[in-house]
């Protein structure tokens, strides 16, 4: 089976804009009989695209913030942000949601699914944030069916991002 995932949004003054994927996402999911497609972090017609590659989930790998002007904050601190990758994660995301396609947010993704739901950030650098998610690991539980036959009920996770979800009262 194929799946599509995205990439980290990397650049340089040697090589300019380039797209980068941990190769631990390929072995992982090789591991499950999957091939992962890579989608390239410019605009482009997300749905010819899935349609040609065969691709039938959608991965929204980790890496980076989600760009707060997406949830109503202002940019800040030194901090950058990848408007083209935002762009293609949200038309993935619709077009997932349209076809029924089953996808899975790794971190930043999870992040980026959020807030394509309304939902907003902030940061867990604070140190008064609890649980402490910089640097660290924990569990998360697995609530797909399908997800939990391949990962269990439970999944160790490691937490390197400054973001987190940001509950509403």
């Amino acid at each position: 089976m194929n799946i599509g995932i995205t990439q980290r949004e990397m650049g340089d003054k040697v090589w300019g804009k380039y797209d980068a994927l941990e190769q631990n996402y390929v072995t992982y999911f090789a591991e499950f009989g999957m091939t992962v497609i890579p989608i390239p972090n410019f605009s482009q017609n997300i749905e010819d695209f899935i349609e040609s590659t065969e691709i039938k989930r959608i991965v929204l790998s980790g890496g980076g913030d989600v760009d707060p002007v997406l949830y109503g904050q202002e940019r800040g601190g030194n901090v950058s942000y990848m408007p083209d990758r935002d762009k293609v994660e949200m038309k993935l995301l619709d077009h997932a949601l349209t076809k029924g396609m089953p996808v899975l947010g790794i971190c930043r993704g999870m992040q980026l699914i959020n807030v394509a739901f309304g939902g907003k950030l902030r940061s867990v650098r604070e140190k008064n944030c609890k649980p402490k998610h910089v640097n660290t690991r924990h569990c998360v539980e697995i609530i797909d069916e399908e997800m939990e036959t391949i990962l269990g009920k439970e999944s160790e996770v490691n937490s390197f991002h400054g973001l987190g979800l940001l509950e509403e009262d």
